[in-house]
């Protein structure tokens, strides 16, 4: 999904151009697990229409996405789009998903970021334009998105037709009739099971207090070596390093206790950690400067170092939820 700068023809014509461009990647890449690289996909679309959006000074903001069923993890890149929606049908709770990427035609041979969101069956999922939630009411206020958060949550069980035409009614009533700009959205609803038992552990980690951090790296790591045996000893130690590192960070940064689950299976491993607090760059990955390392640590190096993805949720209350996933070959 995604949205193309400017209205009209020209604008429409851009998007037909990068819509062509996505085919043309897509034959070339060819078929089998290859084809899976959303990454390679998306630069070599770069590659071919980025160095004339930068001419014409025009850009594009987009998603692009695939669902992988047999690991049940949602791939994507978030090129300067929106935010998503996440509804997590377990507790009914929604979040916002946002990427680390700047819109394609912003600068020369972007290094495109790819991310990981764990579903289940039963989620549900919520793409659209800013046409949604830049919708003004009569007195000019924008709809904005947490209150289309809040409307997700609230309705997250209906199917995903009828929560299209939910929120499109209340955003016409909100706007009394009037739209400035393109409204599109699409909503996905997971139905596939999940086809590998997982092994789950949770905890409540107390504000200011590590003194439980040893029993959960020996209770992680004895589970690791349950599903995983022991011929992956060095992904599993990266990995739980990185739990560590993300557990401690919480505890310093956050003004209330830590909600901490994972969940491990045989070609995943996911860790979530809930919790209120400032926001954080968890994606950072370069390396370390030592000469810094007082000041800003090996905390981000050592997390990127151990999983492939680490991606911040955010709730309308204020919540947060740090979602660490390792793809296990």
């Amino acid at each position: 999904i995604g949205d193309v700068m400017g209205k009209g023809v020209p604008a429409a014509l851009m998007a037909a151009a990068v819509k062509a461009s996505y085919y043309k990647s897509l034959i070339r890449r060819g078929v089998g697990e290859e084809r899976r690289d959303i990454k390679t996909v998306l630069e070599m679309v770069d590659d071919l229409v980025g160095t004339n959006l930068m001419d014409l000074g025009k850009f594009l903001t987009l998603y692009y996405c695939r669902l992988d069923t047999e690991k049940s993890l949602l791939h994507f890149i978030d090129a300067g789009h929106t935010p998503f929606l996440y509804y997590d049908k377990t507790d009914g709770s929604c979040w916002s998903v946002k990427g680390a990427n700047m819109p394609m035609g912003f600068v020369d041979g972007q290094d495109y970021r790819p991310f990981l969101l764990p579903f289940a069956r039963g989620d549900l999922l919520l793409f659209y334009s800013d046409g949604i939630t830049e919708v003004k009411n009569s007195e000019g206020d924008m709809f904005g998105t947490e209150r289309l958060q809040m409307l997700v949550k609230a309705h997250g069980y209906l199917s995903p037709e009828d929560l299209l035409k939910k929120v499109i009614n209340v955003i016409f009533f909100y706007s009394e009739g009037s739209f400035d700009d393109d409204v599109t959205a699409v909503a996905l609803r997971i139905t596939a099971e999940e086809p590998h038992p997982e092994k789950e552990k949770f905890f409540s980690l107390e504000r200011g207090n590590s003194s439980s951090l040893e029993m959960i790296r020996e209770t992680f790591l004895r589970d690791l070596e349950e599903v995983l045996g022991t011929e992956r000893e060095e992904i599993s130690l990266k990995l739980t390093i990185a739990l560590m590192e993300a557990c401690s960070n919480s505890i310093s940064y956050t003004r209330e206790n830590i909600l901490l689950s994972w969940k491990i299976s045989t070609v995943r491993a996911v860790i979530y950690l809930e919790f209120f607090g400032p926001d954080f760059d968890w994606s950072r990955r370069e390396d370390p400067r030592m000469e810094d390392y007082r000041e800003n640590g090996y905390g981000s190096f050592l997390i990127g170092g151990g999983t492939d993805s680490s991606l911040l949720l955010q709730s309308g209350e204020k919540r947060k939820k740090l979602v660490l996933v390792k793809e296990f070959p």
